[in-house]
């Protein structure tokens, strides 16, 4: 689950929508736009066409001017992701 929420930053409390790109190095781009402002996205990487490696994540709220960024990576090997 990716969470999101636009009380995150003063800034973005005014936000009507929501952006989250996800987007694999080198790979899929996947841009998903939520009507709502806070929730979670259920994002299916495991026994996906995502496969391994490493992803970009940004959260954006359209008309706002922050976006959060996050990089993952899913090593082949085992069940370990990091988060940066």
């Amino acid at each position: 689950m990716i969470p999101y929420d636009a009380s995150y930053s003063e800034t973005a409390t005014n936000a009507v929508s929501t952006q989250l790109v996800i987007a694999k190095q080198g790979g899929a781009v996947q841009t998903n736009v939520f009507a709502d402002v806070a929730g979670y996205y259920g994002w299916k990487i495991k026994r996906s066409n995502w496969g391994y490696g490493t992803f970009d994540l940004a959260l954006a709220f359209p008309g706002m001017t922050n976006v959060w960024t996050a990089e993952l990576i899913r090593p082949m090997d085992g069940l370990i992701f990091e988060m940066r």
